[in-house]
């Protein structure tokens, strides 16, 4: 699984609040065992546990683990686990009924990780996924010139417009269209729900932040809303 940086440093980051409503206008986490693939720092798993029965996270990075753990202590939050490891790597017994990538997929193996993740699910679990966009005017990854990556608050803008033979040659990291996701789920997963997710804004000023929030809200309520940053989804395993 691949290690990419969390995308979010406190809980109190407006990206905690906004995907948690997106993901609760759609899965009802109450009385629900989830696991965290791709953990990270351990902010949203930790927002998740204050609602949910029970959450479990892994990713493979120790210095993110360790960052999950203390907050954990910090939060007093008793009904979450850590685990360092890669999902492909993971030996659990238990079933979830709910998991959870938080921006995850484009660094790994699609195919292994689902797979892996559909074994881990009860029969009719569901998978909440935040993917980036293809159509989002901006690549967030950065790009790789000569070794180094190159990367901007403001990102690169139209990279991520480019043909895929093009952009793959700077990018490692993959990029998602709604079509293509659909095409990767479709083995073993049943897309139920679709949206999409637009900038937090966490790295400027709230003064200019919260107008510009405002006005996107307003164009997710419009067709330009397939211009997001993320697609979201939830889907169904397939029985």
């Amino acid at each position: 699984m691949g290690s990419g940086v969390p995308t979010a440093k406190s809980k109190h980051d407006y990206a905690v609040k906004s995907r948690l409503e997106l993901m609760t206008k759609y899965y009802d986490l109450r009385e629900k065992r989830v696991l965290d693939v791709g953990c990270g720092n351990g902010v949203y798993t930790i927002e998740m546990a204050k609602i949910a029965r029970f959450v479990f996270g892994i990713d493979p990075n120790e210095k993110f683990l360790r960052e999950a753990i203390e907050l954990r202590e910090k939060e007093c939050v008793a009904n979450v686990e850590f685990k360092c490891c890669k999902i492909e790597e993971l030996k659990c017994d238990e079933k979830f009924d709910v998991a959870v990538m938080i921006e995850v997929l484009e660094h790994v193996d699609e195919k292994v990780v689902l797979k892996r993740v559909n074994e881990l699910l009860v029969d009719n679990g569901h998978l909440i996924l935040f993917l980036p966009n293809k159509l989002y005017p901006f690549e967030t990854h950065g790009m790789n010139i000569f070794g180094r990556n190159l990367h901007f608050k403001g990102s690169i803008p139209f990279l991520s417009w480019a043909p895929e033979f093009i952009r793959r040659r700077v990018v490692n990291e993959k990029i998602y269209t709604k079509k293509k996701f659909r095409e990767i789920l479709n083995n073993g997963f049943d897309v139920f729900e679709f949206d999409y997710f637009f900038p937090p804004l966490d790295l400027i000023n709230p003064i200019i932040a919260n107008p510009i929030r405002k006005f996107f809200r307003v164009l997710k309520r419009t067709p330009l809303k397939v211009f997001g940053l993320s697609l979201f989804c939830l889907a169904r395993k397939r029985v």
